[in-house]
């Protein structure tokens, strides 16, 4: 049986935040975390089946109230756990975008596709001087790239491998088209459904390059509401703080943009990672390593080191800046509503 239970009408937002679920052991009470803490990044671990999800739905259901909710859904999910929530599958609706600033889009391309120097130099070149408007001619720009010294061949041929990729889920992208983030409103969370794009590059080109152009869009006023981004399967996209998330991790929040990861491998984020995260929400780990880096970059006692592989579905020890310690904590979920929307944006930008 589940340890996951429903939340009752007469306990939510009694505090005006979070409510997660209610403690174990101790005097019995309902776990709080004020919605403004989640503006300093939160990170939720745990192995398949631990919880993490339902713990994500529960927290950004809640969340929908004081901002707007973007979630990155790796496998399709949450358009059946939230109530009310606008499904968006790119290519299908709304494209996803890639940031028009040249520097922005050399730097995506080149973390994602991990691009060398020479190749990132051959790209940075094409973009500047041609200003492709779509994938389609940027591969074309890069096919007629001059070329003299041998390096310069080699290095266009393997870029054109890589860029090439891209062609087959063309539609799936846009170069400076932001009409998806219109849909972004309080009270209905809006789900980017990736389940359709196979290819983990290419996935992972769509959280970056998603990532970054709400940040641009954000930092010049074109979103004025607070903005909460879910990114599940963070460990396919951030890797041990080397990557442009890792960046937007210290810097976005000063924009109103607070990031969830969720992921079952945290020793794969790393420490850095972790830390800049303030709301640490740890399901059952089996990985000794995971487990020693959860143990070590929240404080936690040996006691409840030792409890983290015996947690059992919808169990996990919360650490926030608004609790003084960490707590055990039994989630508790709102009920979703049997449909969601689809939605299809009018085009033009």
């Amino acid at each position: 049986m589940r340890n996951i239970t429903i939340i009752p009408s007469k306990y939510r937002n009694v505090t005006g935040g979070v409510l997660i679920g209610e403690n174990i052991g101790g005097i019995p009470k309902y776990v709080y975390i004020p919605a403004t803490d989640f503006l300093r990044h939160c990170i939720i671990v745990g192995t398949t089946g631990s919880g993490k999800t339902t713990t994500a739905s529960t927290i950004v259901a809640q969340l929908s109230s004081y901002g707007a909710v973007l979630i990155m859904d790796w496998y399709g999910e949450y358009g059946n756990l939230l109530s009310g929530a606008q499904v968006v599958k790119p290519g299908r609706s709304a494209p996803i975008p890639i940031p028009s600033d040249e520097d922005d889009m050399v730097s995506i391309f080149e973390e994602v596709l991990e691009l060398s120097s020479a190749q990132a130099y051959i790209l940075q070149r094409v973009i500047d001087a041609y200003k492709p408007r779509t994938l389609s001619e940027l591969i074309e720009y890069i096919e007629i790239y001059p070329t003299e010294a041998k390096w310069v061949i080699e290095s266009k041929h393997a870029l054109l491998r890589r860029v090439s990729m891209l062609l087959s889920k063309e539609k799936m992208f846009s170069i400076g088209d932001y009409r998806l983030f219109k849909l972004l409103k309080t009270h209905q969370p809006l789900v980017v459904d990736l389940s359709g794009i196979r290819n983990i590059i290419l996935k992972r080109l769509a959280v970056v390059a998603l990532l970054k152009a709400i940040e641009l869009v954000k930092s010049a006023g074109g979103i004025s509401d607070r903005v909460f981004i879910v990114l599940e399967e963070s460990h396919n996209v951030v890797a041990m703080g080397k990557s442009l998330i890792s960046r937007m991790l210290s810097e976005v929040r000063k924009l109103g943009i607070g990031i969830i990861l969720i992921t079952q491998s945290p020793s794969i984020l790393g420490h850095s990672v972790i830390m800049n995260c303030n709301i640490r929400i740890v399901h059952a780990l089996k990985s000794r390593d995971d487990i020693e880096l959860m143990s070590r970059s929240i404080g936690l006692s040996k006691e409840l080191t030792e409890v983290i592989p015996r947690l059992g579905t919808g169990m996990a020890l919360v650490d926030s800046p608004s609790s003084t310690s960490p707590e055990l904590v039994r989630v508790k979920v709102h009920e979703a509503a049997p449909l969601t929307s689809v939605i299809t944006p009018k085009s033009g930008n």
